[in-house]
């Protein structure tokens, strides 16, 4: 895993133009499924954000602390997030209960 994390970081400062950054493998949720993976990202992303945002540093985001529940929320808020943005382009409106 951590090689194929320090590929992706050359890979993507190299394109950049940047230096390649130090790569830590930190401890975080796993979902308990097959299909949750995405939503996870999102939930890592923004706590990363967060920490970053508070003066932080990545490191002290706790990405450990997501939840299966943080990951529910989450996916709650893109499906409303999504259907208004395609209500606002003009598609009908869900109507299976998801939301």
């Amino acid at each position: 895993m951590r090689r194929r994390a320090e590929t992706v970081a050359l890979r993507l400062s190299t394109a950049f133009g940047l230096d390649p950054p130090p790569v830590v493998i930190e401890r975080c949720a796993t979902q308990a499924n097959a299909h949750d993976c995405g939503i996870y990202v999102v939930a890592f992303t923004h706590a990363v954000a967060s920490a970053i945002a508070a003066g932080g540093t990545p490191r002290d985001a706790k990405v450990e602390n997501v939840s299966a529940n943080d990951a529910k929320a989450w996916r709650k808020q893109l499906r409303i997030a999504v259907d208004e943005l395609s209500r606002a382009n003009g598609a009908p409106a869900r109507d299976d209960g998801a939301a």
